[in-house]
């Protein structure tokens, strides 16, 4: 009897952990998930076709993508594996799985857990732990938990440890993320303040871009951002400036010094530009950086595919941008941007008619007699 006993368990215990994949359209979710993971170029478009059969998945896959991140070996993604496979014949190596490199899979994982919004909620503890652990993930685990903001309100309780970490790149990650989840978090704003007075430069640099995620932009906060214009790091008064412009400050001073910087030596990439074009709506100082920038960088802004996306979004909400783009179709050379802004002005006029249409169709239709006639009425 204890032998047939035992056997039933192992029976069991078997059958329990090879359970059969769960499939998506007959085929196995980890394939699902591989194909895209594993792509061979590195772009990451968050409206990628792969990305939304993910959030058809649901569940399944974002399991998937935890377990990517917490894996450390990747058989295709050694040295030794890379190496034997560029020295097979073509025969051969066209049947074996092509080399990966395992940083670009966990950080597409990452990114993915990002774009799938509340689906991705069971992935935050883990994303908290390579955020404070982990240094080569850290600054994507954090982008996805900031990215992510209120799904992630369940990571704050851990992460407001770190702020008192002895790792300064802890700390800061833990500010980052917390302030994306919850912009009013009294002891980030001021832990940053203080940092902002710090004699190092780095450190400035982070604290004002951290701050600039703060809301509401407090008379300290913006008084504080204010005094760093002058800074004698240029990318602390970048990234003032840029918090101000973020936050809707209406001083004159942070555009002044945004546009000097596009024009000056020490922006060499159109990607210093990304957080303000993710700002909506957006506003007619934010829209005048960015058509500047695209006037300097318009050879490079291909590889940047959210400048074109920040002209492609404009609605009605986004009608204080409306001089800017006017000046942006009269006032360059560039063909490319007078489309851009053409187009942009185009949707805020489409986005305000339908808006207008919308609000009519919901007017309520008084019932009854009315209060009062004119001249030529016949009321019953």
């Amino acid at each position: 009897m204890v032998v047939l006993l035992a056997g039933l368990l192992v029976t069991v215990s078997v059958l329990l952990l090879s359970r059969p994949e769960p499939l998506h359209a007959g085929k196995p979710v980890s394939a699902w998930v591989k194909e895209w993971l594993e792509k061979p170029d590195q772009s990451m478009d968050p409206n990628a076709p792969e990305l939304r059969k993910l959030e058809e998945i649901g569940a399944p896959a974002v399991e998937c993508l935890i377990q990517t991140i917490q894996k450390r070996n990747f058989l295709y993604g050694s040295t030794g594996y890379s190496n034997l496979h560029a020295r097979l014949p073509e025969v051969v190596s066209k049947r074996l799985p092509q080399p990966v490199w395992p940083d670009l899979v966990r950080i597409r994982a990452c990114f993915s857990l990002g774009a799938l919004g509340p689906l991705a909620r069971p992935a935050v503890p883990v994303l908290v732990e390579r955020l404070v652990h982990e240094h080569s993930l850290r600054s994507f685990a954090t982008h996805t938990l900031k990215t992510l903001g209120t799904n992630a309100a369940a990571a704050v309780p851990s992460l407001l440890p770190a702020l008192h970490s002895e790792d300064d790149r802890v700390v800061f990650a833990a500010a980052e993320a917390i302030a994306g989840i919850v912009p009013t978090q009294h002891e980030v704003v001021t832990r940053m303040q203080a940092a902002l007075q710090s004699t190092n430069p780095p450190s400035r640099r982070k604290a004002a871009r951290i701050l600039g995620l703060s809301r509401p932009l407090t008379p300290s906060i913006e008084a504080a951002l204010l005094g760093r214009l002058r800074d004698s790091d240029s990318w602390v008064r970048f990234w003032a400036a840029e918090a101000l412009l973020k936050a809707g400050s209406t001083h004159q001073e942070p555009l002044d010094v945004m546009l000097t910087m596009v024009h000056g030596p020490e922006i060499s990439s159109p990607g210093a530009f990304y957080d303000l074009a993710q700002v909506r709506p957006t506003t007619a100082d934010i829209c005048t950086v960015l058509v500047e920038g695209f006037k300097r960088y318009e050879p490079k802004v291909s590889g940047f595919s959210y400048f074109h996306r920040y002209f492609e979004e404009f609605s009605a909400a986004d009608s204080n941008a409306i001089p800017a783009l006017i000046k942006a179709t009269e006032r360059t050379n560039s063909v490319q941007l007078r489309r851009l802004a053409a187009e942009a002005l185009r949707s805020i006029e489409k986005s305000a008619r339908e808006e207008a249409r919308s609000d009519a169709s919901e007017t309520p239709v008084a019932k009854g007699r009315p209060d009062s006639t004119v001249p030529g009425d016949r009321v019953p």
